[in-house]
This record gives structure tokens, C-alpha cells and sequence, in this order.
């Protein structure tokens, strides 16, 4: 009695549950993922210093200017000589030098390094914008995983409890024939053993979706307690090959690796620039005030514009800037070897999930069936037993193929769901 009283609570328990359960859609977890996620708003982060550098300023375009003060005071002694014959000797002479200048200098050919500083730094704004981009795919894909493994994890407890509800009522059964002498006490502890089984299958399945809520939840940034319900069925894309070798072509990884391509080539101009002629303006306005109460020159005072020009070649570096131009170049062609590298990495991951997915659609369909079959044969072995006319191996063993057939059926279709939000991923769609 105290065991049946445990398993009609521990069911009540989970219909109640399932009662207080919200229920969550795909598309509303992976919003929620996408505006909490601590890796978007990193890469978020990245693309916005990345596109604060971009500026004329920053790529030494625009003219720099620059205004100086400088007042010196001074306590000097003097001793002078001068062409007339005349000497001034005075000790503790104090002097003042005062001067402002406004400079602006102005580079206006320094070997294209500026245009190369520009295009280095567009190409790494593209470069972050891919990576964000990748980043968010790789969210959307952690969500849809977490998800269809929650939704997998409930479809269990749901068939578990299904067993165990045969389970109870065998038990409710074999004591209502013991009352009546129908049934021996070794067919009730067997049954009570049954279900005790069952009941504690269900109690650690219930745990396992606890654990995934747990998981999804925090990709969500939702509160640990919250609890989802999940649909049972999720239809399969159709992904065709075509469509999944071109979306791979425009991968946000590979795309970011094409960035970071243009970005090294343009950091080797950059360095190469260091070898050309710099040219460049200055001009501005100074002022320059001397007062001295000892000496030749009591007063001095000058101020006014000016404007040159000046130029550098360099000569003789040793080869310092060939050196650092080559090792730039090898960097872009080490980015270059990568990306290749990745590419084909990508397109093998590609066939082996696309023939993944195949293989396991087609079991899916195929176990469906099977599936089908399991459940005629309970109710069938159900039936019999409510009329005496089924062994409890008989029993066991249909509730075994039910139990089987479906989680097969469900794990087919977990590994075909996988497959396909790795395939979309590696192919771009996730984002779509």
C-alpha cells in the first residue's frame, strides 16, 4: 500500500510539474541567448573599438597641431667683451625668456603608408564584424543544442512515465486478485519490484532534465528555477548540398580569415612604406620675448609667422625595414595556409554530418514504425493482463520493446537535429 501510495504521488507530482511549466519556443531561446550572451557582447565590444580607430586622424591624414608656452626665469652672473673695448661683469642678473609658438605639421607623401594604415584598419573592422557574426551562429547553435537535448530528455521522462503507468496498474491489479485469492503473494512483490523500478527510472530521468533546464537556462541568462516545456517533434529542414557547399564558401570564420588576409597584406605595405621618401609642411606662428637686466641685450622681441618644408630619405637602415616587410609578408601568408586549412576541415566536417543527417533521417522514418508496433503490442499485453491472460515475462518484455523502440526513435532524431545545426552553422543559415 505505502509503495502504491509513493508512485500515485510521485505521478501526481510530475503532471503537476509539467502544469507549472511554461512553455518555451526555439525562437524565443534563442533571443533571449542572443541578447545575454557574454561572448556576443564581447565581440560586440571588439567590432566597436575596432571601427573607433577609423578615422583620418588616426591614420596620420589630417594635419597635427600643437601650441607651446614656455616662460624661463633666470638668475645668471655676466661677464662680456665687447668689440668697442667695453667689458660688463654683474652678478645675480635676472632674466626672463619668454615664448608661444602655434606649429602644424602636415605630411603629404610618406609612400602611400597612410592608405595602407586605412585599409589595414577597414579590414580589421571587417574581420571583427565576421567574428560577431560567427559568434552569434555559435550561440544560436550552444541554444538549439541545449534545447533539442532538454526536448530529448522530456520525451524520455514522458515515455518512462508511460511505463511506469503500466507498471502501477499491474500493481493496483495483482492486489485486488490477491483479496480475492486470486494471486500469491510472490506475483505482488513481483509487481511491487516492478514498480519500484520504474519509479526510480523515472525519479533519475527527472533529474537528467533538470540538469539540461539548468544548462539552457543559463545560456538564456534566466533564472535557475525557471522551468520549460519543450514541443516533442521538431521537422527537419531540407538542406540540400549545393546549398551547404556554397553557404560554406561564405563561412563567417573563413570570411573573418579573409579579412585578417587583407588586414596582414596592408600591414606589410605599411612596413614597406618605411623604405619610401617622407615629405611633408610645417608652418605657424611664434613669439619669442628675452628681458635681461644685465648684459649686451636688455630687450629682445621677436614673433611672426613662418612655413617651410621638409623632406627625409631614408638611406642606409641595414635592411632593417626589407627584414620587417618580409616577415609581414609571411605573416599574411601564414593566414593564407590557415584559412586553406580550415576551408578543408570544414568541407569534411560538412560531408560527414551531411551523410549523418541522411543516415539518420531515413532510420527515424523506419523506426516510426517500429515505434508503432511497440505501442499496439503494450496495449495488447495490457489487455490480456486485465483479463489474467498474460504472464508477467510477457508483460516485461512489451513494456521493454516500448520503452527501446522509442528512445531509439528519439535519439535518431536528436542525432539528425544535431547534425543539421552543425550543418547550418558551418554553412551560415543559422542566422537566416
Amino acid at each position: 500500500m505505502q509503495l502504491r501510495i509513493l508512485i500515485l504521488s510521485l505521478i501526481l507530482a510530475f503532471k503537476l510539474e509539467l502544469a507549472a511549466q511554461e512553455n518555451l519556443s526555439l525562437d524565443s531561446a534563442i533571443q533571449k541567448a542572443l541578447l545575454a550572451g557574454d561572448a556576443i557582447l564581447i565581440a560586440e565590444s571588439e567590432l566597436r573599438a575596432a571601427e573607433l580607430q577609423q578615422y583620418r586622424g588616426n591614420a596620420g591624414e589630417t594635419p597635427r597641431t600643437a601650441f607651446t608656452l614656455n616662460d624661463n626665469a633666470q638668475v645668471i652672473n655676466i661677464s662680456q667683451e665687447l668689440a668697442s673695448g667695453a667689458t660688463i661683469s654683474r652678478d645675480a642678473a635676472v632674466a626672463n625668456n619668454l615664448g608661444a609658438a602655434l606649429n602644424v605639421n602636415w605630411t603629404v607623401f610618406n609612400g602611400m603608408r597612410v592608405k595602407a594604415i586605412k585599409g589595414r584598419i577597414g579590414a580589421q573592422i571587417d574581420e571583427r564584424a565576421h567574428q560577431l557574426r560567427a559568434s552569434m551562429q555559435a550561440t544560436v547553435a550552444e541554444v538549439m543544442t541545449a534545447y533539442y537535448s532538454l526536448a530529448r530528455q522530456q520525451q524520455y521522462l514522458k515515455v518512462i512515465g508511460r511505463s511506469s503507468d503500466v507498471s502501477e496498474k499491474r500493481l493496483e491489479l495483482i492486489q485486488q486478485r490477491k483479496l480475492v485469492g486470486l494471486a500469491n503473494g510472490a506475483e505482488l512483490l513481483q509487481a511491487e519490484i516492478d514498480a519500484h523500478q520504474r519509479v526510480q527510472a523515472l525519479e533519475s530521468q527527472r533529474l537528467v532534465a533538470r540538469q539540461m533546464q539548468f544548462e539552457l537556462n543559463n545560456l538564456m541568462q534566466a533564472p535557475m528555477a525557471s522551468e520549460w516545456i519543450i514541443p516533442d517533434s521538431f521537422p527537419l529542414q531540407d538542406l540540400s548540398w549545393e546549398d551547404i557547399d556554397e553557404g560554406i564558401r561564405s563561412n563567417p570564420e573563413l570570411a573573418a580569415a579573409d579579412a585578417a588576409i587583407r588586414a596582414a597584406d596592408f600591414s606589410a605595405r605599411s612596413v614597406y612604406a618605411n623604405r619610401m621618401p617622407t615629405v611633408g609642411f610645417n608652418g605657424g606662428l611664434g613669439y619669442n620675448l628675452l628681458l635681461n637686466n644685465g648684459g649686451f641685450i636688455l630687450r629682445n622681441q621677436n614673433y611672426g609667422p613662418y612655413l617651410g618644408v621638409n623632406a627625409q630619405v631614408p638611406i642606409l637602415q641595414h635592411r632593417v625595414f626589407e627584414r620587417q616587410h618580409q616577415v609581414a609578408q609571411q605573416e599574411a601568408e601564414t593566414i593564407r595556409l590557415r584559412k586553406g586549412q580550415a576551408e578543408n576541415a570544414l568541407l569534411t566536417s560538412a560531408l560527414s554530418l551531411y551523410a549523418t543527417l541522411e543516415t539518420y533521417t531515413a532510420l527515424a522514418n523506419e523506426e516510426k514504425v517500429n515505434v508503432e508496433k511497440a505501442k499496439r503490442l503494450l496495449e495488447i499485453v495490457e489487455a490480456r493482463e486485465a483479463m489474467d491472460a498474460a504472464t508477467i515475462v510477457e508483460l516485461r518484455e512489451a513494456q521493454r520493446s516500448f520503452e527501446e523502440a522509442n528512445f531509439r526513435l528519439i535519439d535518431l532524431r536528436f542525432q539528425a537535429l544535431m547534425s543539421q545545426v552543425e550543418l547550418m552553422r558551418l554553412s551560415g543559415k543559422l542566422l537566416e
